[in-house]
């Protein structure tokens, strides 16, 4: 939408008053996304344990994956 129709429909005097406003909602909806993200994403504490497990999966998906690859080039 249109500046001057948002700057219209707010009853703002300027568009610079509209874009202040436009600004300022943008760092606090920013925030707030943040704020969510934080909730919702789990803290990992990555410690040695977790890690190396973390890369053994890594490597036997990654394995699985080049076996799967292997197996489909020599199919074709």
């Amino acid at each position: 939408m249109p500046i001057h129709i948002v700057k219209e429909l707010l009853g703002h005097q300027s568009v610079k008053q509209t874009e202040e406003y436009a600004i300022t909602e943008q760092k606090s909806i920013a925030k707030e996304m943040n704020t969510l993200r934080d909730k919702l994403v789990p803290k990992i504490e990555f410690t040695p344990e977790i890690s190396i497990e973390i890369i053994t999966r890594m490597e036997a998906d990654l394995n699985a994956m080049k076996k799967k690859l292997d197996d489909t080039q020599r199919t074709c």
